[in-house]
Protein backbone atom coordinates (compact mmCIF):
# COMPACT_ATOMS: atom_id res chain seq x y z
CA UNK A 1 0.00 0.00 0.00
CA UNK A 2 2.65 2.54 0.83
CA UNK A 3 4.53 1.91 -2.59
CA UNK A 4 0.86 2.59 -4.52
CA UNK A 5 0.22 5.61 -2.14
CA UNK A 6 3.65 7.34 -3.45
CA UNK A 7 3.38 6.30 -6.68
CA UNK A 8 -0.56 7.23 -6.99
CA UNK A 9 1.41 10.82 -5.32
CA UNK A 10 3.97 11.00 -7.58
CA UNK A 11 1.46 11.07 -10.84
CA UNK A 12 -1.34 13.09 -9.29
CA UNK A 13 1.51 15.73 -8.66
CA UNK A 14 3.04 15.61 -11.69
CA UNK A 15 -0.39 15.93 -13.77
CA UNK A 16 -1.65 18.13 -11.61
CA UNK A 17 1.08 20.69 -11.71
CA UNK A 18 0.68 20.71 -15.43
CA UNK A 19 -2.79 21.51 -15.59
CA UNK A 20 -2.21 24.38 -12.95
CA UNK A 21 0.42 25.75 -15.28
CA UNK A 22 -1.44 25.27 -17.98
CA UNK A 23 -5.69 26.29 -16.37
CA UNK A 24 -7.23 23.60 -17.40
CA UNK A 25 -7.01 20.42 -19.55
CA UNK A 26 -8.51 21.68 -22.49
CA UNK A 27 -5.47 24.48 -22.61
CA UNK A 28 -2.59 21.76 -21.48
CA UNK A 29 -4.12 19.87 -24.86
CA UNK A 30 -3.54 22.59 -27.08
CA UNK A 31 0.39 22.54 -26.42
CA UNK A 32 2.52 19.19 -27.03
CA UNK A 33 5.25 20.48 -26.08
CA UNK A 34 3.25 21.34 -22.68
CA UNK A 35 2.09 17.73 -22.27
CA UNK A 36 5.25 16.22 -23.20
CA UNK A 37 7.17 17.83 -19.93
CA UNK A 38 4.10 16.99 -18.46
CA UNK A 39 4.74 12.86 -19.86
CA UNK A 40 8.58 13.42 -19.03
CA UNK A 41 7.75 15.15 -15.43
CA UNK A 42 5.53 11.83 -14.41
CA UNK A 43 9.17 9.40 -16.01
CA UNK A 44 10.84 11.51 -13.71
CA UNK A 45 8.98 11.20 -10.50
CA UNK A 46 8.74 7.51 -10.95
CA UNK A 47 12.68 7.12 -11.80
CA UNK A 48 12.86 9.06 -8.43
CA UNK A 49 10.84 6.23 -6.80
CA UNK A 50 12.61 3.34 -8.53
CA UNK A 51 16.12 4.81 -7.11
CA UNK A 52 15.09 4.82 -3.65
CA UNK A 53 13.43 0.99 -4.32
CA UNK A 54 10.19 1.69 -4.21
CA UNK A 55 8.26 -0.03 -6.74
CA UNK A 56 6.01 1.91 -8.88
CA UNK A 57 2.75 0.33 -8.58
CA UNK A 58 0.80 -0.97 -10.11
CA UNK A 59 3.47 -2.08 -12.03
CA UNK A 60 1.76 -0.56 -15.22
CA UNK A 61 1.44 3.09 -14.38
CA UNK A 62 4.09 3.91 -16.02
CA UNK A 63 3.38 7.18 -18.18
CA UNK A 64 1.97 5.35 -21.18
CA UNK A 65 3.10 1.69 -20.79
CA UNK A 66 4.41 0.39 -24.04
CA UNK A 67 3.56 3.68 -25.25
CA UNK A 68 6.61 6.41 -26.45
CA UNK A 69 7.14 9.45 -27.38
CA UNK A 70 5.22 11.16 -29.99
CA UNK A 71 2.33 8.26 -29.70
CA UNK A 72 2.16 8.58 -25.87
CA UNK A 73 1.89 12.70 -26.64
CA UNK A 74 -0.96 12.28 -28.81
CA UNK A 75 -2.29 9.43 -26.38
CA UNK A 76 -2.86 12.21 -23.86
CA UNK A 77 -3.80 15.07 -26.03
CA UNK A 78 -7.17 13.26 -26.48
CA UNK A 79 -7.75 12.31 -23.28
CA UNK A 80 -6.82 15.75 -22.05
CA UNK A 81 -9.85 16.97 -24.18
CA UNK A 82 -12.19 13.77 -23.38
CA UNK A 83 -15.20 15.40 -21.27
CA UNK A 84 -13.81 12.34 -18.31
CA UNK A 85 -10.61 15.18 -18.04
CA UNK A 86 -12.57 18.12 -17.42
CA UNK A 87 -14.96 16.16 -15.28
CA UNK A 88 -12.93 13.76 -13.24
CA UNK A 89 -8.91 14.76 -13.76
CA UNK A 90 -9.16 18.73 -13.73
CA UNK A 91 -11.61 19.66 -10.65
CA UNK A 92 -9.39 17.52 -8.56
CA UNK A 93 -6.02 19.25 -9.87
CA UNK A 94 -7.28 22.54 -9.31
CA UNK A 95 -9.99 23.01 -6.52
CA UNK A 96 -7.19 21.46 -4.40
CA UNK A 97 -4.18 23.85 -5.10
CA UNK A 98 -3.51 24.24 -1.25
CA UNK A 99 -3.26 20.72 -1.31
CA UNK A 100 -1.49 20.02 -4.47
CA UNK A 101 1.09 22.28 -3.51
CA UNK A 102 1.37 20.84 -0.03
CA UNK A 103 1.87 17.25 -1.69
CA UNK A 104 4.18 18.13 -3.94
CA UNK A 105 6.49 19.76 -1.87
CA UNK A 106 6.51 16.66 0.66
CA UNK A 107 7.04 14.58 -2.27
CA UNK A 108 10.23 17.10 -3.40
CA UNK A 109 10.95 16.14 0.59
CA UNK A 110 10.37 12.68 0.12
CA UNK A 111 12.68 12.51 -3.13
CA UNK A 112 15.44 14.68 -1.79
CA UNK A 113 18.16 15.92 -4.43
CA UNK A 114 17.01 13.36 -7.33
CA UNK A 115 17.29 15.07 -10.76
CA UNK A 116 13.56 15.39 -11.57
CA UNK A 117 14.09 19.01 -13.67
CA UNK A 118 10.34 18.86 -15.48
CA UNK A 119 9.24 18.01 -12.20
CA UNK A 120 11.03 20.75 -10.17
CA UNK A 121 10.19 23.59 -13.16
CA UNK A 122 6.28 22.08 -13.06
CA UNK A 123 6.25 22.55 -9.66
CA UNK A 124 8.28 26.10 -9.37
CA UNK A 125 4.89 27.47 -11.81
Amino acid sequence: MEAWQKTHVAWVTAVGDALRAAGSARQLARSPADVGAMIQSVREAFGALSAMGVPVTPRGSSSGPGLRGLLLVLAWLIVLRHPIAGAGIEPHALAGREEMGRLTREFLDLVGAARMPSYRRLAAL
